[in-house]
């Protein structure tokens, strides 16, 4: 079997293009610095004399949220791409029905690995559906999803993000003039940061959450560590619990050594009760709601979640055949910046080794490392999604650095200082525009996939994805199967449950996906084609079956 790998794809599609727009950028940059020096110089002045005031700064934060609600409406055409995407939906949409769970109707239980053909968790009757994932980002969703408009949760969460690193970058580095809004103004122009918010991963919320914890906790007073211990527990329960304290601890180990032990060991008690509390979580759910019927027959496929260290083991174990690709994730990381954030954060120079700076990249260096052991292989995502919760530190570094430059002596360092802005209009003006088009000619097959099922006047639609990259993505159900038609996956059907299908009396489908989006001639997903594929199958266990679709 021939296993595809998006990060090779996309490599090519995306990454290699948008390099040599971070080089051209750096290089007429610098060469126009050197033609103009005095122009430059004097729009180094001026930002130097810019204040930003919380009008500004609430203005942005709306412009962020605009562009991240119109990208995901207009050039992701509203619809989620990847399993993590679409179980923000699932998972919304049970917490709308009044439950954590979805209850599973017996007739469809044995076609339950099919109906959910990835992260299903569920007893071994398979009598109801727990989400592998916790349960804080479906829940900011809710709302959102309720009033029909689901893209504008992370939209929000985008424009939190950007208002928040610039409080928070001016709470970090008090006395600081140039840093908040130089902060501010390099995550805003990250194609990633804007990119990531026109989607439903949980990325953009970890780091409105995480900047909003680092806000809280510089906050003098008992109140802000309150708050931020409150923060921990929301952003630990985001999806999945390892992600926030990765990024707060270097903060309360900062603050620790800084002699602020009672600020240090609240906010780490909050980090930690979060964690303990979340860890619990999977366990609580399957006590209150039960193992299920064991007199029941067990449907193949159906487990509920295992515990933590086993979850480690497993990721370790695939990790290493995949280690490779960890690489391609941290050169996307690079080049799906603004640029000058890079060149900034370097000026930092040895005040980047102390603490309060250290602080700010630690969680970033840490959460590398455990992705490059456990998790090296980070499938879709727009940049490296497993740092974007660390965007916003980075960006207040890269902040720490151009304030350095704005009050350096030289004329030189006041030129580079300069360049940020016509930089970062170039990163939003050409860099975002020739990544955005790449995202577009990846996403926009499987929309139009997902729009054709949705169509299908059958009742049940089996997609048969036979050399299709992410195929088993086209297969997305209510969670309480209340809407037609019933999606099945060809490659999780089992005989019995086929049968007890076509006893239902519903017409059927097959959906080729590959009419749709095609095959890569470079990586195909080859699963050998299943019996459930072929419309004669469903014919010979008597059911009606529709042709084109």
């Amino acid at each position: 079997m021939i296993k595809f790998k998006i990060s090779d794809y996309l490599f090519y599609l995306q990454d290699i293009p948008a390099l040599f727009v971070v080089v051209a950028t750096v290089c007429i940059a610098s060469g126009f610095a050197a033609a103009f020096p005095r122009f430059a110089h004097r729009l180094g002045e001026r930002l130097v004399a810019f204040k930003a005031s919380t009008r500004i700064i609430g203005f942005a934060a709306t412009l962020v949220t605009a562009t991240c609600l119109a990208g995901a409406i207009v050039a992701f055409e509203g619809t989620p791409l990847s399993r993590d995407e679409t179980f923000v939906d699932f998972d919304a949409a049970t917490w709308l029905a009044g439950s954590p769970v979805a209850r599973v109707a017996p007739e469809w239980r044995l076609l339950l690995p099919s109906l959910v053909p990835v992260f299903l968790q569920a007893p071994p009757d398979a009598s109801y559906i727990l989400s592998s994932y916790l349960p804080v980002n479906a829940l900011l969703h809710v709302p959102f999803a309720a009033a029909g408009l689901p893209e504008l949760a992370a939209a929000l969460l985008a424009g939190v993000a950007a208002a928040a690193t610039f409080f928070a970058a001016r709470a970090y580095l008090p006395g600081a003039q140039i840093a908040p809004w130089a902060a501010a103004l390099l995550l805003a122009t990250s194609p990633q940061f804007l990119m990531t918010g026109m989607t439903r991963y949980a990325m953009t919320a970890h780091l409105a959450l995480n900047m909003l914890w680092l806000l809280a906790a510089c906050r003098p007073g008992a109140l802000g560590w309150v708050a931020a211990a409150f923060i921990s527990f929301l952003a630990t329960g985001l999806h999945q619990p390892l992600f926030h304290p990765i990024f707060a601890l270097p903060f309360v180990l900062h603050w620790a050594f800084a002699g602020e032990r009672r600020k240090a060991a609240v906010l780490g008690l909050g980090v930690l009760i979060s964690v303990l509390i979340w860890r619990s979580y999977f366990g609580a759910m399957q006590a209150w709601f039960g193992p299920g019927d064991a007199a029941a027959p067990a449907v193949a496929g159906a487990a509920l979640m295992p515990g933590f260290w086993e979850r480690a083991k497993g990721y370790f174990d695939v990790a290493g055949a995949e280690r490779g690709h960890f690489v391609f994730g941290i050169f996307r990381f690079f080049v799906w910046q603004n640029p000058w954030m890079w060149l900034l954060a370097a000026c930092v120079g040895r005040a980047a080794l102390h603490s309060r700076q250290a602080a700010l990249w630690a969680g970033a260096v840490a959460m590398a490392g455990i992705a490059a052991l456990l998790m090296p292989y980070q499938g879709h995502g727009w940049g490296y999604r497993y740092l974007h919760g660390h965007l916003g530190a980075l960006a207040i570094l890269a902040g720490a650095g151009a304030e350095r430059l704005a009050n350096a002596a030289s004329l030189r360092a006041r030129v580079v200082f300069a360049m940020v802005l016509p930089v970062s209009l170039v990163s939003v003006a050409v860099l975002m525009p020739v990544l955005l088009v790449g995202a577009t000619f990846w996403n926009a097959p499987y929309a139009a996939a997902v729009r054709q099922i949705a169509a299908s006047q059958a009742g049940v639609v089996v997609v048969d994805h036979f050399g299709v990259p992410f195929g088993s993505d086209l297969v997305r159900n209510d969670p309480l199967l209340r809407t037609r038609p019933i999606v099945l996956d060809a490659y999780s059907v089992s005989g019995p449950a086929a049968a007890q299908l076509c006893g239902l009396g519903l017409e059927l489908a097959v959906f080729r996906a590959s009419d749709e989006v095609g095959t890569l001639p470079h990586g195909r997903a080859m699963l050998p084609r299943m019996p459930a594929a072929d419309p004669d199958y469903w014919r010979g266990l008597g059911c009606k079956v529709r042709e084109g679709g």
